[in-house]
This record gives C-alpha cells, sequence and structure tokens, in this order.
C-alpha cells in the first residue's frame, strides 16, 4: 500500500513486509494513531488510493469492534467524497437484556418508577400482556 504524501513524512510509521514465499497479494498494513480522527483520515485517504486504482467499493472494509468510533470514520469517508454504509449489530446499551437489568435497577433506585415497571412485568418470567397492563393502569 503506498502512503500519501501527507504521511510519507511520518518516520515512526512502519511498513509491513510480507516474508510468506509466493506471497502475491500485499502487506496488510496495520496503522496506530493517538487520536481517533487523524487514524479516521489516513483510512479514507488510503481508501480513495485503492478507489482510484480501480479497486470495486464493495472489495473494501473497515472493522470495528463497536460502532461507537463510527461518527469520526463516516466524516472522513463523506470529506473524501467516498460512498459508505455503515452495518453491525446492537449497540451493548440497546440488547433486550441489558435493558431488562437496567429497568430493575430503575426499580430499587425508584419502585414508582413506571416505564421499569411495565418493562419489567412485560418481560420473562412474569410476561404480563400489555392488554393486562393497559387495563391496570387505566
Amino acid at each position: 500500500m503506498r502512503r500519501s504524501s501527507y504521511f510519507a513524512r511520518r518516520p515512526d510509521e512502519l511498513e509491513l513486509i510480507p516474508e510468506k514465499k509466493g506471497f502475491h497479494g500485499k502487506a496488510t498494513v496495520f496503522v496506530y494513531e493517538d487520536q481517533r480522527e487523524a487514524e479516521a483520515a489516513f483510512i479514507a485517504a488510503q481508501i480513495k488510493e485503492l478507489l482510484a486504482a480501480g479497486r470495486k467499493p464493495g472489495d473494501i472494509v473497515i472493522l470495528m469492534r463497536s460502532l461507537n468510533p463510527a461518527k469520526a470514520y463516516e466524516d472522513a469517508l463523506l470529506k473524501e467524497g467516498i460512498p459508505y454504509q455503515t452495518s453491525g449489530g446492537i449497540g451493548f446499551y440497546d440488547r433486550e437484556e441489558i435493558q431488562d437489568i437496567l429497568s430493575y435497577l430503575r426499580l430499587v433506585e425508584d419502585p414508582l418508577d413506571e416505564m421499569a415497571l411495565i418493562r419489567v412485568l412485560s418481560r420473562p418470567p412474569y410476561a404480563v400482556s400489555d392488554r393486562f397492563l393497559a387495563e391496570v393502569a387505566a
């Protein structure tokens, strides 16, 4: 992978060279930046170069452990005019079981929290129907 002129002046960047004989692809390059925005800008610049060299957008992927840092990468791709699609699982706090636990904790803190009570009662092991909850609330 060829470095752009912006990053060519970085003496601390290491270029990885594959040692496997008969390997015909390019080496994977790992880049670590102290600032997420700088890392995102570097990756967007590299993707722009790949696209200019004829790579198809569907051949390129940025893998992240979570979607929390995705905004910085999306902004960098937009700045370079690169179309992208973000996909992945739901966030940690959006998972059903985490929402259930948080509802129990909210009830411990405030037994009058109606939204937390409704969630707890509507989920197993209670699994009270919405209809019954609506009748009780009326």
